[in-house]
């Protein structure tokens, strides 16, 4: 929870920032004359802090996580888990809109709002959740439109398969869906895709579910749902007298989300994604009572409720015959891995049957059907691609043995050093895939400039380039990565390295040299989960490219309140901690102990002992004090860098 710190500039270096407009669009009412003239003013207000959910009402503040400025005119959804979660389908408890100070206040006396999630919609904004439990803050992540790549079972583009994307458990609903082109992909729009749960569902006739979660950043590919087969489950549900029931709800379980589907008014239903072992055992009817069934043997199936007139009944009769075990025979075929290295894993799918486990350089393989050969790394980890697929109608399909198994070939990425005159550069390199660090021995060195990487990941990568030249800076470079397949080539032509930092943290003065500092950036990491990297001895940083949009922080330490700053411009910037400072005395006009929160601008936090505030911006602020059982006190005044105590004495309510 942070505040955006004001403008700071600099001969050669200037980083305009607006917060004055920032803070005053977070202040509550217009500061006051005696506090702009440096005199603090004091008053109470009956209303709670935000967060604290008394008095039968939720209050919480909107705020954009990278600039800090209020979300005006979210939509804020209560919602409550449903037992028969319908794909595609959106629901919810209760809904009311953020203020102009992005202050939302939902009634919620009839309700548990701890027991609910909390849903968000903006057009700026991702579609994001959290639980009923969460802060008086919510920092809220950039929109974007993500693409969803739905294969089958085959590994072949699925198009017009819907895909819903939802925030929580499958309890509870889809925040948005998209449909699949003819490419098979299709886009999910205005969704933050680093929610904390990020869960997406295929709902398609041969296809199941695809549970997955999306793990995509921004100029990457298309992210891959892999859908194994599932044949479509129809029938109808009738009550003990033989007449259709409609409004019921039927169920193949196996996860939180089902699959369900809805009785129409002739009592028939069609569930898409149910795995055909576990069948449509459940039905639950609109009161919530529920009837269970053996498992059917074939489809289309009626399914007979029992007399329900009797409390204690809870068993129906399925009307299809027996389950048939497949017994389609097989023979074995040996097959040869081609990798780069890879220890490779291999399972034979067949539509409707059990999957057929590879043995050594052999696999088996049925003797007549579709079949598809899977194959994928044994120690394969989220960045690879998670398998590949050789689909065959038939065995005779199926080339000479043995059977060659190609796995991907790597992905190369070219570039050059070069100064700024365009003089190649001899450098030190290393590859990061990811987010992870790279091992010392990886480092390759370079006396023309010229590197090429053979890359076995895809997603995001870091290329770290350090000169040989002292008097160059060195530089990590984010490249975004393509799907994994042969032939595929990242050239990222001549990369620049400078003699000036992209960015210095202090002022000339006072630089901060090896300090922590987060790093955030739109599309990057979720909301409040920064990165960190380490400056140099200048208080130089040390970190991938910056751009405009980004920002630079520290977190809250001891009286040292969180800071951030938003870059802009094309750099290079040089940024400062603000040297604000106040104290606040809060003590309660009873005598009573009080243990205050303080809100202001965008933060939340339980004040010091000293009631020290180190670390704040410069300039007009509102500062909110509460406790349990006391009125809150609003101090309206004018934050300098010279100490200024404040006392406050909260009246109890």
């Amino acid at each position: 929870m942070f505040s955006t710190a004001r403008a700071l500039h600099h001969t050669g270096m200037a980083l305009h920032l607006s917060w004055i407009r920032i803070t005053l669009a977070v202040l509550f009412a217009v500061v006051p004359a005696a506090a702009v003239a440096g005199q603090a003013r004091l008053s109470f207000t009956d209303d709670h802090l935000s967060g604290s959910g008394a008095e039968g009402w939720l209050r919480f503040r909107a705020v954009d996580d990278l600039s800090g400025e209020p979300v005006v005119g979210a939509e804020i959804h209560l919602i409550a888990e449903s037992p028969t979660p319908i794909a595609g389908e959106f629901w919810s408890t209760r809904k009311a809109v953020t203020d102009a100070r992005g202050v939302v206040r939902i009634p919620v006396d009839d309700l548990k709002p701890s027991s609910m999630i909390q849903a968000v919609r903006h057009p700026k904004y991702g579609i994001s959740t959290r639980d009923g439990n969460a802060t008086a803050i919510w920092r809220l992540s950039r929109a974007f439109d993500v693409p969803v790549l739905v294969l089958d079972w085959r590994g072949q583009p699925a198009p017009g398969a819907k895909v819903g994307f939802c925030g929580y458990c499958g309890h509870t609903p889809d925040l948005t869906n998209a449909v699949a082109g003819p490419d098979g992909i299709a886009v999910l729009r205005g969704i933050n895709p680093h929610n904390h749960i990020r869960d997406v569902y295929v709902q398609h006739p041969g296809l199941d579910l695809g549970y997955d979660d999306v793990d995509w950043y921004p100029g990457g590919p298309p992210d891959i749902v892999r859908c194994y087969w599932s044949k479509p489950m129809t029938g109808r549900v009738v009550d003990h007298r033989g007449q259709p029931v409609g409004g019921a709800f039927v169920s193949a379980p196996d996860v939180h989300r089902g699959p369900w589907a809805r009785t129409a008014a002739n009592g028939a239903f069609t569930i898409l994604g149910g795995d055909h072992d576990i069948g449509t055992t459940q039905v639950r009817m609109p009161d919530g009572r529920k009837v269970f069934f053996k498992r059917p043997g074939s489809y289309p199936v009626t399914l007979t409720l029992p007399d329900l007139s009797d409390p204690d009944v809870y068993e129906g009769q399925t009307g299809a015959g027996e389950r048939e075990e497949p017994n389609v025979p097989t023979r074995r075929v040996r097959v040869r891995f081609e990798t780069s290295g890879e220890r490779l894993m291999v399972t034979v799918r067949r539509p409707g049957q059990p999957f057929l486990e590879g043995e050594g350089d052999t696999i088996r393989v049925p003797v007549r059907g579709p079949f598809a050969i899977e194959f994928r790394p044994e120690d394969g980890e989220r960045g690879l691609p998670g398998q590949r697929v050789y689909a065959f109608d038939d065995a005779s399909e199926l080339p000479p043995e043995p059977v060659v198994l190609k796995w991907y070939s790597p992905t190369i990425v070219t570039g050059r050093a070069v100064d700024e005159s365009g003089n190649p550069v001899a450098i030190e390199s290393q590859w990061l895939e990811g987010w992870k660090e790279a091992k010392g021995d990886a480092i390759e060195e370079h006396p023309d400039g010229r590197f090429e990487y053979r890359v076995r990941g895809s997603g995001l990568g870091v290329l770290q380039l350090k000169p040989k030249n002292d008097d160059l800076r060195m530089r990590s470079v984010w490249v975004p990565l393509p799907l994994r397949g042969d032939e595929r080539r990242v050239d990222l032509g001549d990369l620049v390295l400078s003699k000036t930092p992209q960015l210095i943290v202090g002022s000339e003065t006072d630089p901060q040299p090896f300090v922590d500092v987060q790093w955030s950036r739109a599309g990057f990491q979720r909301a409040g989960r920064e990165r960190e990297f380490r400056l140099g001895y200048d208080g130089d940083w040390q970190g991938p490219d910056l751009k405009a949009g980004d920002v630079i922080g520290l977190p809250a330490r001891g009286a040292e309140v969180a800071w951030r700053e938003q870059l802009t411009g094309s750099g290079p910037w040089r940024i400062a901690p603000p040297k604000g400072q106040i104290v606040l005395k809060v003590t309660a006009a009873d005598g009573k102990i009080v243990v205050p929160h303080v809100q202001f601008a965008d933060q939340e936090m339980r004040l010091p002992e000293d009631g020290h505030l180190l670390r704040l911006p410069t300039g007009v602020m509102r500062f909110e004090i509460g406790a349990e059982g006391y009125r809150t006190a609003i101090v309206d005044t004018v934050v300098g860098t010279e100490l200024q105590a404040i006392a406050v004495e909260l009246p109890p309510r």
